[in-house]
């Protein structure tokens, strides 16, 4: 009878907001907002693969500028939403990530919310406001279709329509979209051109900073792989032309095929 009490204890707790307490969030910094039985429920990220800040190369105005904003915000200053948005694998994430441990000494907080399940962002915004804790909420990879109902939950909700307001939490989005949505129209129609268009930006703007990435160009990548190489104790297996042709047959130059490049020498150890 204890045993049985005990599991129907676990799932009870998964239906109560109460749960979410200082204790529970007190040593990790990195959550998801994830489906667990019939609720949603804050889970800890165990292991989380996070970027050194200053391992971010290439993006120095960005870095910059999203620094300044969240010391802002840490500070209890009013700051701005945040959208990164270009290409895959350019340090969008990985800058965002870096900033939870660059002020890891603020108690700062990341959640990260999957795009189908920004309806119950209010639901989590509920909870979290009443937690002694500064949050940044995660929305990776961005981008809508024109039917998408998500689409004006994030625009209200970047309104403040939905939520009071509070200082405890603060969205930093990505995409690969510029407008996050995808740019179609009818060419025949002018008025109804601009009404699109309109629509489609009138989301991105909500966000208060917004950066572009880019791939960087050959000599920053062979400085990104470096560095990592170096970092991982690779730095006498590192070879430019091996990087280089690592960057093509992955697609092109990037931090990420930096990263994965390095990653990849540990077989000269493994062959040891």
């Amino acid at each position: 009878m204890e045993e049985l009490v005990k599991r129907i204890n676990t799932i009870l707790d998964d239906f109560f907001p109460e749960k979410y307490n200082k204790f529970f969030l007190k040593e990790k910094q990195f959550f998801v907002w994830k489906k667990k039985n019939f609720n949603y429920v804050l889970k800890h990220i165990n292991n989380a693969e996070v970027s050194d800040f200053d391992d971010l190369l290439g993006i120095d105005k960005q870095k910059k500028s999203v620094f300044e904003n969240t010391l802002q915000f840490l500070k209890g200053y009013k700051a701005n939403n945040v959208l990164l948005w270009g290409e895959k694998g350019c340090g969008k994430s990985s800058l965002i990530k870096s900033i939870i441990i660059a002020f890891k000494s603020f108690d700062l907080k990341l959640i990260e919310v999957g795009k189908d399940d920004f309806f119950l962002l209010e639901e989590l915004f509920e909870i979290i406001v009443k937690l002694p804790y500064k949050f940044i909420i995660y929305l990776d990879d961005v981008s809508f279709t024109e039917e998408d109902s998500n689409f004006k939950t994030l625009k209200a909700l970047l309104d403040g329509s939905l939520v009071e307001t509070s200082d405890n939490h603060i969205i930093y989005a990505t995409s690969n979209r510029r407008h996050l949505i995808r740019e179609t129209y009818r060419e025949d129609d002018e008025i109804h051109k601009f009404e699109a268009i309109s629509e489609k930006i009138s989301l991105s703007d909500r966000f208060g900073i917004s950066w572009g990435f880019y791939k960087p160009d050959k000599d920053t990548y062979l400085k990104i792989a470096e560095r990592y190489c170096k970092k991982f104790q690779l730095l006498k297996f590192f070879n430019e032309k091996d990087a280089l042709r690592f960057a093509m047959e992955k697609g092109g130059f990037s931090g990420r095929a930096a990263y994965q490049y390095a990653i990849s020498l540990f077989r000269h150890l493994a062959k040891g």
